[in-house]
């Protein structure tokens, strides 16, 4: 469980003989930067190293809204797709700088994006 907000926990513990026990806590919860770690280069060559170019996201991001790549004409080059999962494999993308945008869902309902360049080398 993630608390999203910052909240009172409360506890009461009775005993079978009738006893009780209370506690709180307050749970501080500070937002700060939503953690989105993109690679700036990969290499699509099938050799079993960093084939495949995958963001690696903190707790506080749900999902992927959108992820696009383009080339440096501004063509789109590749899209996230759901079905396939949180990766690109380069396809047939040729050597050199691209850039990406990416947006995700934070965990309490808000949104962050990014953006950068991510080198591909063959």
């Amino acid at each position: 469980l993630q608390a999203v907000e910052s909240t009172t926990v409360r506890v009461t513990i009775t005993h079978p003989r009738g006893c009780t026990a209370t506690d709180s806590l307050f749970l501080a919860v500070e937002r700060g930067e939503p953690r989105v770690y993109v690679p700036n280069v990969f290499s699509p060559n099938d050799d079993g190293t960093n084939d495949r170019w995958v963001p690696g996201f903190g707790p506080d991001v749900a999902r992927i809204l959108a992820w696009r790549v383009y080339d440096r004409w501004g063509h789109l080059a590749w899209a996230f797709d759901p079905e396939e999962g949180e990766r690109w494999d380069g396809g047939d993308a040729g050597a050199g700088v691209y850039l990406y945008t990416l947006s995700v869902a934070l965990l309490d309902g808000s949104t962050a994006s990014s953006s950068g360049e991510v080198t591909v080398v063959r």
